[in-house]
Order: structure tokens, then C-alpha cells, then sequence
């Protein structure tokens, strides 16, 4: 039985996944607690910049998409 996975979806996954990994990595090193929470913080702005970008290059990709549709449908 396949199941049929959406961008949105492996999106969300692969973003869960980087999450997980970053933050198991921080609490596993060998550093104080302040340490630890100010690379949290620094990863977590790191992490929210890079979504921020990947959502405005596929809004951009899609928009664009759409419209190439709509001019295709009206020739």
C-alpha cells in the first residue's frame, strides 16, 4: 500500500528531522548549561532565517507557476 507524500508534508518532516538533530546534538556536548542555551537560541535564528528563505523561493516558485498556467489556458 503507497501512501502518496506532498511537498508540505516532506517539508515539515525534513525541517522536524534538522530540528532534532541540531538539538540532540547541543544537549549531548560536553558544555555548562549557558553554553548550551545560547547555541540553542543562535541555531533556532539560524534555523527560523533559512525557513524564512526556503518558503519565499517556493511561494516565488509556485506563484510563478500558477501564472504560466493561466497564460497557457488563455492561448
Amino acid at each position: 500500500m503507497e501512501r502518496d507524500i506532498d511537498g508540505r508534508s516532506l517539508g515539515i518532516g525534513v525541517l522536524l528531522g534538522v530540528v532534532a538533530g541540531v538539538a540532540a546534538g547541543l544537549l549531548f556536548a560536553p558544555q555548562s548549561g549557558r553554553e548550551t542555551r545560547e547555541k540553542i537560541g543562535e541555531r533556532f535564528h539560524e534555523i527560523k532565517e533559512k525557513v524564512g528563505e526556503m518558503r519565499g523561493k517556493v511561494k516565488e516558485r509556485f506563484s510563478g507557476a500558477g501564472c504560466d498556467a493561466g497564460e497557457a489556458e488563455t492561448d
